[in-house]
């Protein structure tokens, strides 16, 4: 749904600070920069709602004196063509009415540029000493805040049926029954030696980085490589009370009790950082004090308004990236929007709202959800999946045909500025496909690893495990926003379309039957119109990223939520096949950061087990295994649904209901079904250079809900069919000009086994293995899994070591597991995940039990508010055949 303005251009508000001005106690207004080299938002920072937006409702309560239409009457075409938006005085006028849309910050020299004047407005105007005595930094919203849903009293209550997580009978470190065969005392001493490493490097961080992003253990440097806001002593502070570290808990409160805290140089501030980093930790360090330190609260609540600024946008949906000190504050959401950090916030905000009683944090995320739910389907090119990236602004550009015709006068119209230009925006109520980028990506546990600012930082995010903590944290409550259907359709897709098994040198405890992999896919889309057929191919690159492992978490927690055995029989496999991979020869016993395998096509064990000379064999037989990153792989003629900047995919069609038939090309063998219910029927194609399953999904019209009796009127466009196409994608260095025949060896990655066609060779110290290894025993009970993590600690500690010159001993990352080359990063989730899980694997079952804490994509624990109330009218079985779709 479109925003509308909190000001316009014909009525201004009379009573509004200038846009360098700043608001005193006082009343009075000093005109000073609104950015420094340095500056605290957290001193008492406030979001200014006051009835000023109240007054500015036209009759149809849209927020405007006068209507977009009349704001485009006004802007006639003299004004729109010789207006210089690139003068900076003019452009700050025209942005206070009319939004900035932008695929990024950096990518276009326009935007470039904005970033740019900033900067040098900031070194014209360095006037540090002029904030010594502000108090309050006033921000008033450019858009109304209309409150789209509320936390309900009813959310707390549950009933004795609800799922229970835990296995009742998991055994306890203090505690294990001589029948599961473990070793109480192994157990004490695994803690105690995860306390002592935890206590080292958290000591090392303090003495040479105390109040910064992170350490770097080698040099013995600090490092702001986020938002300069101390996400590793703020993600710590939990562990520390875990760990009972006193002293460094005063420390920690010493320090955000400080004007320090809150003081950053970085200009532009990620938002999932300051969300799921920063609030989360200050919300789990309150409830580990046991609520008895109300300052961390207090000072998630004041991370927590500021970041809300960044949600003040025409649609609700959020900047992923808020340049705070920029004076241009009204933009539309990122064209090109990293979708897990625009998913990713919910978490937090609920949870806060629940501690303050206070429902504005759960209504401003409320449309990130209701947006998405409404994108599920009929968007992207696969179906309750999402690409790595969208296109959050919901914002189609307007054609000078569409300008002719009259559509920009329509009320979802907006007026903007692009890339210097004024444009008009025709408004979505989904999210659109990132028309930047020819191939859609999609990958389940997306880590990116982002370039801005001279500095390197990965987000880590599932959405898919997101929908499930959030309905476990409110209590199997949806609010209409499908959790439950998204997630079990995703999971679907991922069934489908991602998982495979892949060939490796199996063991006797690993075969090809108990090991599935997660590999990343790309897509494009085209519209025959001869055929009226959607085409959809999906490459399936077959790279295992490291951070797929936490699959195997989710399915696990959603095997239990959603009493699914077939989830939790997904989720061994899927560890299994990260345990396997931990042990490529020569890595140390490590899973780096990705491996990219080849695709087991004939199920039987011959078939599934690397062979060196049958590999060979294959690369020589084929002349070009090498795929270029390129459409042409994809090999479709006809229009590209997504290509076109005016197109919104199946959104220009008449929505329908589908019932959708699966048809497998085989001429072969019989259609078989695995233990999963997928159909692993393949095509034989007898063209090697193009090894690929073909699978083609009819959708066959069925019965409309909302069928008109005008529908059969021979004048409605006929929907279109849609075809999957499945193949798989080898990396370029694929060729027998990189094959030593002899050695049976990568010529150009000669310490990469050779049954891995690539691999990247560093790890820096990856929470996934640890995480599901604690999901799956607490959920399970099953002490193999404590075992296992038993050796992977091991494993893991022996490669990360290393003697210093004065005889210490150092933990860092690698950036060679094959050669055992550190790097000088101890990232921040080494103590917010790795060493937090891996501890509470050996610790007892009762300590944040997964049936009453909720953790968060940070690994921060959320107390779940529960009341047992019997008389509550709800049934948590799930009604399979309503939600499952057959799409």
């Amino acid at each position: 749904m479109l925003n509308s303005y909190a000001e316009n251009e014909l009525m201004p508000f009379l009573t509004k600070p200038e846009v360098n001005g700043i608001a005193h106690n006082d009343g009075t207004t000093s005109t000073i920069p609104t950015h420094t080299n340095e500056k605290s938002f957290l001193d008492k920072t406030t979001i200014n709602n006051n009835a000023d937006n109240g007054g500015n409702k036209n009759a149809n309560g849209n927020g405007n004196q006068n209507s977009e239409k009349d704001i485009g009457k006004h802007e006639n075409e003299n004004i729109e063509h010789d207006v210089n938006l690139e003068d900076r005085t003019i452009l700050l006028e025209k942005n206070k009415y009319f939004p900035i849309l932008q695929q990024d910050l950096f990518t276009s020299r326009f935007d470039r540029s904005l970033i740019n004047s900033d900067t040098k407005e900031e070194e014209k105007l360095n006037s540090d000493s002029l904030y010594k005595n502000i108090k309050d930094i006033l921000y008033k919203p450019k858009y109304l805040s209309v409150e789209k849903a509320s936390l309900k009293k009813f959310f707390q209550y549950v009933t004795d049926k609800y799922p229970i997580i835990q296995k009742s009978n998991s055994p306890g470190s203090a505690a294990i029954d001589e029948d599961n065969n473990a070793n109480t005392n192994e157990d004490t001493a695994r803690i105690t030696q995860i306390r002592d490493i935890f206590k080292s490097t958290f000591n090392l961080y303090s003495n040479f980085a105390f109040g910064y992003d992170e350490v770097k253990p080698l040099s013995k440097q600090a490092i702001n490589n986020g938002n300069g806001l101390a996400k590793t002593l703020l993600g710590s502070t939990d562990m520390l009370y875990l760990l009972g570290m006193e002293d460094e808990i005063a420390s920690v409160l010493d320090f955000i009790s400080s004007k320090r805290f809150g003081t950053t140089k970085t200009p532009i501030l990620n938002i999932f950082e300051n969300v799921v980093y920063l609030v989360g930790s200050l919300i789990s360090a309150y409830e580990m004090s046991n609520e008895t330190k109300p300052i961390f609260l207090d000072k998630a609540k004041h991370l927590a308004d500021f970041s809300l600024r960044a949600f003040d946008t025409p649609n609700f949906l959020p900047l992923t990236d808020l340049p705070w000190r920029s004076p241009l504050n009204n933009r539309f959401p990122f064209q090109s929007s990293n979708f897990k950090e625009l998913s990713g916030l919910g978490l937090e905000y609920i949870k806060l709202s629940q501690l303050l009683k206070d429902n504005s944090y759960y209504s401003s995320i409320y449309p990130i959800y209701e947006t998405i739910d409404k994108s599920k389907k009929n968007v992207f090119d696969i179906d309750y999946l999402f690409p790595n990236t969208v296109d959050a602004s919901g914002c189609s550009l307007l054609s000078n045909k569409d300008m002719q015709n009259g559509v920009h006068l329509g009320s979802n119209v907006m007026k903007s500025i692009h890339n210097g230009d004024f444009v008009f925006c025709k408004q979505s109520d989904t999210l659109l496909p990132d028309n930047f980028q020819k191939i859609q990506y999609y990958s389940v546990n997306h880590n990116e690893e982002k370039m801005a600012l001279n500095f390197k930082e990965a987000k880590n995010s599932n959405y898919y495990f997101l929908l499930m903590k959030m309905y476990h944290l409110l209590n199997a409550n949806e609010d209409k926003l499908n959790f439950v259907s998204q997630y079990v359709n995703a999971v679907e897709k991922i069934k489908g379309l991602m998982v495979f098994k892949p060939i490796l040198p199996y063991s006797d405890i690993y075969t090809h039957k108990n090991i599935s992999l997660i590999s990343n896919l790309k897509t494009v889309s085209t519209f025959n119109p001869m055929s009226n057929e959607i085409l959809v191919k999906v490459k399936q690159t077959l790279q295992m990223d490291q951070s797929n492992c936490q699959v195997a978490s989710m399915l696990a927690l959603s095997g239990k939520l959603l009493n699914d055995e077939s989830h939790l029989r997904l989720a061994e496999e899927v560890l299994n096949g990260c345990i396997e991979l931990s042990k490529i020869p020569g890595s140390g016993g490590v899973f780096p950061s990705n491996v990219v395998l080849e695709k087991c096509y004939e199920e039987t064990n011959n078939d599934c087990t690397y062979n060196k000379e049958k590999k060979i064999k294959s690369i020589f037989m084929n002349e070009d295994n090498s795929k270029s990153d390129d459409e042409s792989i994809f090999g479709f003629t006809g229009i590209k649904i997504n290509g076109d900047e005016n197109s919104n995919g199946f959104n220009n069609l008449k929505k329908r209901t589908w019932i959708n038939k699966r048809v497998f090309v085989d001429k072969d063998k019989d259609n078989t079904d695995d233990d999963h219910g997928n159909d692993n029927s393949r095509q034989k194609n007898n063209n090697i250079d193009n090894k690929q399953q073909i699978i083609s999904h009819q959708n066959v019209l069925g019965a409309d809900a909302d069928d008109d009796d005008d529908d059969d009127d021979g004048l409605t466009p006929k929907p279109p069919k849609k075809t999957y196409s499945i193949g798989t994608e080898y990396p370029k260095s694929f060729t027998k000009e990189n094959v030593d025949a002899t050695e049976g060896k990568w010529i150009n990655k000669p310490d990469i086994p050779f049954f891995l066609n690539d691999a990247s060779t560093d790890y820096f110290l990856y929470p996934e293995i640890p995480e599901a290894l604690f999901y799956m025993y607490r959920i399970t009970g099953d002490p193999k899994w404590r075992k296992i993590g038993g050796e992977t600690f091991d494993n893991m500690i022996k490669v990360i070591q290393q003697r210093g010159p004065k005889g210490t001993i150092d933990i860092s990352s690698l950036s060679d597991v094959f050669n055992k080359v550190h790097s000088d990063d101890l990232p921040h989730y080494w103590f917010t995940q790795t060493l937090k899980y891996y501890y509470l694997l050996f610790a007892d079952h009762s300590v944040l039990s997964l049936d009453d804490y909720v953790f968060s994509s940070d690994g921060h624990p959320f107390k779940k508010v529960k009341i047992i109330n019997n008389n509550l009218m709800k049934n948590y079985d799930i009604a399979w055949d309503l939600i499952l779709d057959d799409d």
